[in-house]
């Protein structure tokens, strides 16, 4: 009965984990979209591909792919980037890193929650957001920036640099300050972040994020659902075996 009850503690764990580890899903892609997990293992993403902590997602030079996050955040790649997500607690934070490329963000309700909580990472500069939608991009070496709506904060060892709506900004490397930008720069042009074919479309301003989280919830509650059922079946299974296990004895006489 011992080894039976271990074996239902970790079935439960390994559920548990499973829903905890999880952070979104490829809602639209075009081209080989990869994934490295913690591991170091490769897999090819497709549409409807679930995306886990810990993987850095890469687009060679014809692939772009977007993902929408649990808290429905959405992030679309650029062809040639590669993006790690680095912490995910859904509702509490959101820390990634972009190593290479370029990427456009809608936040979600991380960022609506605790706004300082969410961080965008480059070699360049670490950049926060209160709630927007964000353009990045890595390029001969410089990282260029920009806020379609909301605002950010572009912090590195050189200062700090408020960007407002439709402001812009270029960071030469983490030693120099971020240096705002009279307009749009060619390497954020919006022709850049085209959406593949049959993704979400990234809406500016506070319902942005709502309407992302909307749609979200059809395909983040569904595992999640499921996995609660089954931890609570789970549950009811070792509370019966461990109430079988007991052993009544009679009164001596």
């Amino acid at each position: 009965m011992r080894n039976f009850l271990w074996c239902v503690c970790f079935v439960f764990a390994a559920a548990a984990g499973v829903c905890l580890d999880r952070v979104g899903n490829v809602v639209a892609v075009e081209g080989a979209l990869k994934a490295i997990d913690a591991d170091q293992k490769t897999r090819v993403l497709g549409q409807d591909s679930e995306i886990f902590l810990g993987d850095t997602l890469i687009s060679d030079a014809s692939t772009k792919g977007q993902i929408q996050f649990l808290d429905g955040t959405l992030i679309l790649l650029i062809p040639g980037s590669r993006y790690t997500i680095n912490a995910y607690a859904e509702g509490n934070k959101f820390i990634s890193k972009l190593s290479k490329g370029g990427v456009r963000v809608s936040t979600g309700l991380i960022a609506k929650k605790n706004p300082e909580n969410f961080e965008l990472r480059t070699a360049n500069a670490t950049i926060g957001v209160r709630g927007t939608v964000l353009e990045a991009r890595i390029y001969q070496g410089d990282l260029y920036l920009g806020s379609s709506s909301g605002n950010l904060i572009a912090t590195n060892q050189g200062g700090t640099l408020d960007i407002g709506p439709s402001q812009f900004a270029s960071v030469s490397s983490q030693s120099r300050a971020p240096k705002p930008l009279p307009a749009r720069p060619a390497p954020l042009d919006l022709s850049n972040f085209e959406i593949p074919a049959g993704g979400v479309p990234f809406q500016s301003g506070p319902l942005g994020a709502a309407s992302a989280a909307g749609q979200a919830a059809g395909f983040a509650w569904g595992p999640a659902v499921g996995g609660l059922a089954l931890i609570g079946t789970v549950v009811a299974v070792v509370a019966v075996a461990s109430s079988q296990s007991q052993t009544t004895y009679a009164p001596a006489h």
